[in-house]
């Protein structure tokens, strides 16, 4: 009995070891990781990114290096704060890093591989949706979400093949449009953000699209995430011709699931997802325009 108490307390003082062995070897590949951005060789910082940052293609890292180089500010820097969660899965290792980068508190996921070789997401700021770091790690354990992203399981997700998620808006004119009114038609939503100069420099490529679709039962809401009745007082006339409905979406990305901007999103007559595209890309507008071909009406 002795014999075996003793084999216990050997085995969990030698997990306990090996545990903080993993943490310390985290944070000294994490410091060489900030390292490498505050010293702007970006080359190097990309190194310790996880690959889905660029999408795996040598193309799009290069790419994201050279963004890095033009818009990272000179003198900013990142600073790795603490290593604020920790877990163990066998030989596998998964941590989130409270730094700061330009002055400003953010997260940093970060997953090891069975040789001890970690690699860390991009700062994300205080409030990111949790769901944008299962984008560039699918496997980060869920329970992480409880600490950082609380409302992470109580959002709606739009998901191709599933009943688009209720909602309901004022639109820019006042009125109020819903998926409800709806009913019978096939729904195109456009979700974007006065910010978002990829989402306004789409408006007159998304009137063709609408134009196209004309006489069809198509309905094209477009909601502003953070967007309320004051946000356009007086509508550039860029925003006045947009042939979509403009819907003021003030708090959208609180309830529904939105990783970028902008977002499109398709469905048929019967309010099934058939199209969802995040982001901006040269074939959007391609893409969009052949899944609305593929609706019946």
């Amino acid at each position: 009995m002795k014999k075996l108490a003793y084999l216990m307390a050997l085995w969990l003082t030698t997990q306990t070891s090996l545990a903080q062995e993993a943490k310390d070897e985290a944070m000294n590949q994490a410091q060489r990781m900030a390292a490498a951005f505050t010293n702007r060789n970006f080359t190097r910082y990309v190194t310790h990114v996880v690959p889905s940052e660029y999408d795996n293609d040598e193309a799009t890292k290069k790419k994201l290096i050279a963004n890095l180089q033009e818009q990272v500010p000179g003198g900013a820097e990142l600073e790795i704060l603490e290593l604020t969660a920790f877990k163990t899965f066998g030989a596998l290792h998964q941590a989130i890093f409270l730094v700061t980068y330009h002055h400003e508190y953010s997260f940093v996921a970060a997953i090891d591989d069975a040789a001890g070789y970690w690699q860390f997401t991009m700062p994300m700021p205080q409030s990111v949706h949790f769901e944008r770091i299962l984008k560039f790690i699918p496997t980060f354990d869920v329970s992480f979400a409880t600490l950082i992203d609380p409302g992470f399981a109580k959002r709606k997700t739009f998901e191709v093949g599933k009943p688009l998620p209720d909602f309901r808006f004022a639109t820019l004119k006042g009125d109020t449009i819903s998926s409800g009114h709806l009913k019978g038609k096939a729904i195109v939503l456009f979700f974007w953000a006065p910010w978002c100069v990829d989402c306004m420099d789409a408006w007159p490529l998304l009137n063709d699209v609408v134009q196209k679709a004309a006489g069809r039962n198509i309905a094209f809401v477009a909601p502003a995430v953070h967007a309320n009745a004051r946000s356009f007082p007086q509508p550039s006339p860029a925003l006045r011709t947009f042939r979509y409905t403009v819907a003021l979406a003030d708090r959208a990305d609180d309830d529904y699931s939105l990783l970028d901007y902008p977002t499109h999103i398709v469905t048929d007559e019967n309010h099934i997802i058939v199209f969802k595209h995040e982001g901006s890309h040269a074939d959007t507008i391609q893409k969009l325009n052949e899944a609305l071909a593929k609706l019946k009406h």
